[in-house]
This record gives C-alpha cells, sequence and structure tokens, in this order.
C-alpha cells in the first residue's frame, strides 16, 4: 500500500508532532550516507523488526495506523536513548 510519501521525509506535515519530557537523542540526524532503499522500505523494515508484524502485514496496513507505529517507535527509541543515557 502507498502511504503517501517518497525520497526522505515522512509525512508528518500533516500530524502534531510529538513533544517529550527529556531530550531526543538522535534529534533527526541521518547516519545513512547513501542507500538503495526509500524511506517507506526503511520503515517498514522497522517496524518489522520491532515485531509489529510481517514484511506483508505492515505493508497492508493503512496510513494512519503505520504512522501511528512509526511514531510509537521514534518515541520509544528517544526514551530508551535518554535512560541508557543516564545509566
Amino acid at each position: 500500500m502507498y502511504h503517501g510519501y517518497s525520497g526522505n521525509s515522512a509525512p508528518f506535515f500533516g500530524r502534531k508532532p510529538y513533544r517529550l519530557n527529556v531530550p531526543k537523542f538522535c534529534g533527526g540526524v541521518n547516519y545513512i550516507k547513501e542507500t538503495n532503499l526509500d524511506s517507506f522500505t526503511m520503515q517498514v523494515c522497522n517496524l518489522v523488526k520491532a515485531g509489529f508484524g510481517s514484511l506483508r502485514e505492515i505493508e497492508e496496513l493503512d496510513s494512519d495506523r503505520f504512522l501511528d507505529l512509526i511514531e510509537y517507535e521514534a518515541i520509544s527509541m528517544d526514551i530508551n536513548a535518554y535512560i541508557s543515557k543516564g545509566e
């Protein structure tokens, strides 16, 4: 399923950005210099790796659910990075 974007950015322009009570550690830094994977494929692979379902299941999600899962993972990673830094 096409989720309405391509290139290097997810379609969060229509969504209110999440805010945390702790600093974000990644801060939108792109650590990948070059890849053949588009941003949609990268996000799908990340969600599969995180255990949200198979490649086919993730690709078949509707856009809102897909974006919710991406946001949830981003929030979880920021909080875990903050907790890990404090240890």
